[in-house]
Formats: structure tokens, C-alpha cells, sequence
């Protein structure tokens, strides 16, 4: 029930919220009880009780249903807003309507007698002076009255007036998350530092994968590009869900590197097979991490390890109604079909190597074989998300692919990239030189020397990033667990998902690497692993 990450102007929308809700229970409890004790001495409830009544409980309804949207982070805070401008203009009336009379109450000087009575009797002066305009009540009516029964009377227009200052600040705190949540992310936080604590972003001793997850904002005002083209047709050249993937008819020989765009051809499902995994054949070697239904599993566990990082959202950008996404290197197509499905007025396209996304798919995305090296085919300008996750050892020559990104992205889009470092590091330095997981890294970086192509993108990426031109670089670095030993129970969870990704991961990812760029056995290969 944590709910999103507003800081403090979320945690005061929910306790400001809890105490209207509570504020006007007690006023419902209140104001019910004088009604039937009118109502049993067949005398007529006054119409401003009555009314009290109806606003509250619609009151106490829209709270509950305004605090389980903001939960569930689906909260409109700008029509929220306009909402408790109206319910304060309410609380108003019922704290003048009916605090006139009651603020000339003197409950101390009335007289004792049964609570039935002395209800009936308040509930009668009172109808008396909403009649008369300006009227006082006199203090000789309420001889023989219990001075609690006057008390809650009193206590209904103390709390109008307390809801009336809470609606206030509601609608305040309403709009200040509305503007929140179109604001870009502030400069601040382009250098490493949250803008909240005023220091650097840091994690508590933890061992494992470090893992940066980018969210790299494009503004239209300081890229200084070009308007928007139009088209006629969104996407054009998307295959319809119910098609097959398409596949270039120059795949054949594999000798035409100016079109990466493919329509389906039987040849793209002859996967090579190397040391008794299967990879893809598309470009064969391009990419170092085999396809199989091992390779599928693996993918599985890293998307569910990202959720529980990311407090399982899909990704940190603040999107409003995007129309184009692309998705690169989307592997067996999880978070493509997961954010085509939490968008689905967005067209989506997921791109790989290799043909194994789900034919099941939402409508409003198609998966396509593409080589994101290639130079790309799609229009400049033309999508307002491009998403880029673990695509270290992939790409040769990163500042051309990040030129391709900008150039292809809509002015004021974003490109989110989030990666994986390879290396293990430890806080403590408990990893000593010669230790294993100290090897592991070495052989790491040694694998993406000899392939051509970097393992450590992570280290580099943010300066090559605004190079390309993008602005408002932020910068979110998280660590991974390797097993479940540290004691917060969030990343425990975190660690156990690591650890099995270790386990079902560490072949693949060793396996053609070490066979075919550092000479090793297949066997000493399954040692090493």
C-alpha cells in the first residue's frame, strides 16, 4: 500500500486524506443520531441536518476512492483538483449555515436530562433559529438540556471548519502533483545527486551486479530540432498482430547492410547451433548469448529482477500519451508486450536478432528482425519512446546507434536505456584480487575486447548519451544482490531472483565467448561456468 513516489507532497496528499475521511465519519455519526431522535419523536429533521448528512457521505465516498487511485498511481490530479474545490465551496456553506446558530450556544449554563430529550430539544431550537435570520438562541430554551447533546452539536461545525482547511490544502497538494508529474526531471539529478537530499544517490553495502537504468529526456526547446512530420498512416510498414514477422528479402546473402527491416523468410529460422546451444542466424555473430528455451528463461528472471527493482513499473520517463514506442533488442518481447498492454494507444514495435516473440501479442504491437547497427529505415523524428535494456556486448559503435536514437526520436521524447555492468564489486572489499568473482569480472572484460564490442556500456554510456545531443541526462544506479544474505526483506527477494539468474544465465553467457574468442574448451568452459 506504499503507493508512487511523490516525497512528501504524496505523503501529505494521503494523511491530509485520511483525516477528511475521518473528519467526516465523525460528523456522519453525529449528525445521524440527532435525525433519528428527531425522527422518533415524530418531529421533521431540519433540511440543513439532512443536508449535512448527503454531503458528508459522498464526501467520505470520493476520499476513499480518490486515495485507492492515487495508490494504484492512476490518480487524475487535475480533475481532483476541481473536485475538492467544489466540496470546499460545500463544507463552506454547511459551516455557515449551520455554525451561525451555534456559535451563540453557551453549553455550559444548560441543565441536565435525558439524552432522547435533550436531542429532541437541541434538534428543535435549532430548526427554530435556521428560520429566523440572525436570530440568537436564547439560553432559557435550553433549560433541561444535556450539555453533551450541545457539545456534538457544536463539535459538527468545529469539524466543517477543520474540513473546510483540509479540502483547501488537498486541492493545493493536487495541483503541485499534477504539475509534479508533467515536469521534466530537474538538472540536479543529470549529475548523480537527488535533488531531495542534495548528495549523491547511493545504495547500502550491497554486493552484486550494479545496474543503471537511465531515463534520458529529449526537450524540444533545446534539441533544436525540426517539427514533426506528419503521415498519413502511423507506422506504416508494421505488420497487423495477426501477421507473421517480417524478414528482408536480402537475407539471403546477408550482404546488405543498408536495409535492416525484414519480411519473414523461412531461411531466419535456421538458428545455428554451437556447443549444444542454439543461436541466432540472422547476422550470424553479432550478438554472443544463445536463443534457446534456456536463453528464454533467463529472460523471464532478469524482466522480473527489473520489475522488483523498479517497483515494478515498466520504466521511469514520464510519458503522456506517446504514440510511437520501439523497443530494441527486445528479446523473447516481455516488457514490449507488458508496455503495449499498459499502453494501448501506443504503437509498439519490438526489434531483435532473432524471431522468437510470442504470436500472441496485444493488437497495437508487431515485433520485427532488425540489426539496430544497421542504419535504421524508419522515419526521422517518428517515435516519442525508445527503450534500450541489456544491450551491452551488442552494439560496436555506440555514439552512432545513440545518433540513430536522437535523430529518430520526436522532439520532447525520451530514450530510457537501463544495463547491466558485469563486473561483480562489493562495498566492503571483500573481493580480493585472484578471488573468483575478481576473475569473473576480468574474463568479462577480456570476452567484450576480443568480441569488439564493450560489456561495460554502463561506465560510458551517459557521456556518450549527451554527446549525441540529448538533454536532462538522469542517472539512477541500483546494486543486485548475488543471494538472499542481506536483510531487507525487498532486496532479499531481489537477491534470490540474482542468484538464480546467475545459475541459469552464467552459461549462455560464457559459453561463446570463451569457446570462440578466448580459445577455451566447451568443457573448460562448463568448469569455468
Amino acid at each position: 500500500m506504499a503507493g508512487p513516489n511523490h516525497g512528501a507532497l504524496g505523503s501529505t496528499f494521503k494523511i491530509v486524506r485520511i483525516l477528511q475521511a475521518i473528519s467526516l465519519i465523525a460528523i456522519i455519526g453525529m449528525a445521524a443520531n440527532f435525525i433519528s431522535q428527531m425522527v422518533s419523536h415524530n418531529n421533521a429533521p431540519s433540511d440543513v441536518l439532512v443536508g449535512t448528512l448527503s454531503v458528508t457521505c459522498i464526501a467520505v465516498l470520493y476520499c476513499a476512492i480518490t486515495y485507492i487511485l492515487y495508490i494504484d498511481n492512476i490518480l487524475p490530479f487535475l480533475v481532483i483538483t476541481g473536485m475538492d474545490g467544489m466540496l470546499l465551496i460545500a463544507l463552506i456553506v454547511v459551516a455557515a449555515v449551520v455554525g451561525k446558530p451555534l456559535s451563540y450556544l453557551n453549553c455550559q449554563v444548560i441543565g441536565s436530562s435525558s439524552v432522547s430529550e435533550s436531542t429532541y430539544q437541541l434538534g428543535l431550537e435549532l430548526k427554530k433559529s435556521f428560520s429566523k435570520e440572525g436570530s440568537k438562541v436564547q439560553y432559557s430554551n435550553w433549560i433541561g438540556a444535556n450539555k453533551v447533546t450541545c457539545y456534538e452539536m457544536k463539535a459538527i461545525w468545529g469539524l466543517s471548519i477543520a474540513l473546510c482547511i483540509l479540502f483547501a490544502f488537498s486541492a493545493i497538494c493536487s495541483v503541485c502533483l499534477w504539475r509534479r508529474s508533467r515536469a521534466v526531471p530537474p538538472k540536479s539529478m543529470a549529475d548523480g545527486k537527488d535533488p531531495r537530499k542534495g548528495g549523491p544517490i547511493e545504495l547500502n553495502h550491497i554486493a552484486g551486479f550494479e545496474l543503471s537504468s537511465w531515463m534520458l529526456p529529449l526537450l524540444a526547446e533545446a534539441a533544436s530540432k525540426t517539427d514533426l512530420l506528419k503521415y498519413q498512416k502511423d507506422c506504416a510498414s508494421m505488420a497487423s498482430w495477426n501477421e507473421s514477422i517480417p524478414i528482408d528479402s536480402y537475407y539471403a546473402d546477408g550482404s546488405d547492410d543498408s536495409i535492416s527491416r525484414m519480411s519473414i523468410a523461412s531461411s531466419i529460422s535456421q538458428y545455428r547451433l554451437e556447443n549444444g546451444r542454439r543461436y541466432h542466424a540472422y547476422r550470424d555473430g553479432q550478438y554472443w548469448a544463445p536463443n534457446d528455451e534456456q536463453a528464454r528463461s533467463v529472460d523471464v528472471i532478469s524482466h522480473h529482477a527489473f520489475l522488483l527493482t523498479m517497483n515494478d513499473k515498466l520504466l521511469l520517463a514520464p510519458l503522456k500519451n506517446p504514440r510511437r514506442a520501439l523497443d530494441i533488442g527486445c528479446g523473447i518481447g516481455t516488457w514490449a508486450v507488458d508496455f503495449a498492454e499498459a499502453y494501448p494507444d501506443t504503437a509498439t514495435i519490438g526489434t531483435d536478432l532473432s524471431p522468437i516473440q510470442p504470436d500472441n501479442r496485444p493488437p497495437n504491437l508487431s515485433f520485427e528482425i532488425d540489426d539496430c547497427c544497421s542504419d535504421w529505415v524508419y522515419p526521422n523524428n517518428h517515435f516519442d519512446y525508445i527503450h534500450v535494456r541489456q544491450m551491452y556486448g551488442s552494439v560496436a559503435d555506440w555514439p552512432k546507434f545513440y545518433k540513430e536514437c536522437y535523430d529518430h526520436l520526436a522532439p520532447g521524447g525520451y530514450l530510457e536505456q537501463a544495463e547491466l555492468n558485469p563486473v561483480p564489486r562489493c562495498d566492503d572489499g571483500s573481493i580480493e584480487p585472484g578471488d573468483a568473482m575478481d576473475e569473473c569480472g576480468k574474463l568479462a572484460v577480456s570476452c567484450g575486447e576480443a568480441f569488439g564490442k564493450s560489456l561495460l556500456v554502463e561506465e560510458f554510456m551517459q557521456d556518450e548519451i549527451k554527446k549525441a545531443g540529448f538533454t536532462e541526462v538522469v542517472k539512477m544506479t541500483y546494486k543486485w544482490p548475488i543471494g538472499a544474505w542481506s536483510n531487507d526483506p525487498r532486496l532479499k527477494e531481489l537477491g534470490r531472483w540474482n542468484l538464480l539468474h546467475w545459475n541459469e544465465g552464467i552459461e549462455g553467457w560464457t559459453l561463446r565467448f570463451f569457446t570462440k574468442y578466448l580459445g577455451v574448451s566447451d568443457i573448460s568452459t562448463h568448469c569455468h561456468s
